[in-house]
């Protein structure tokens, strides 16, 4: 069996947000986040999560989300 993956990124980029800033949306893209400064606090079908410092969250698309951070690296592809 022949597997291929040819990803689009869409955008990426490193982000920084105020700790009070919250952000609930849906995205038709997959979405990695890689925590690189404090922790991000992330909700999923209304089940939260708490990612640490140096943790990648995957985010799948057509998923309403919210999310809370400081500093981030972010992917978005196809």
């Amino acid at each position: 069996m022949k597997f291929a993956i040819n990803p689009y990124i869409r955008r990426a980029w490193n982000h920084q947000w105020y700790a009070d800033f919250v952000m609930e949306r849906v995205i038709y893209d997959h979405e990695i986040i890689y925590i690189d400064k404090g922790n991000m606090k992330f909700t999923i079908d209304k089940k939260i999560y708490i990612a640490d410092e140096g943790s990648c969250v995957i985010l799948p698309p057509n998923k309403l989300h919210k999310k809370s951070t400081l500093h981030f690296c972010k992917v978005l592809l196809d």
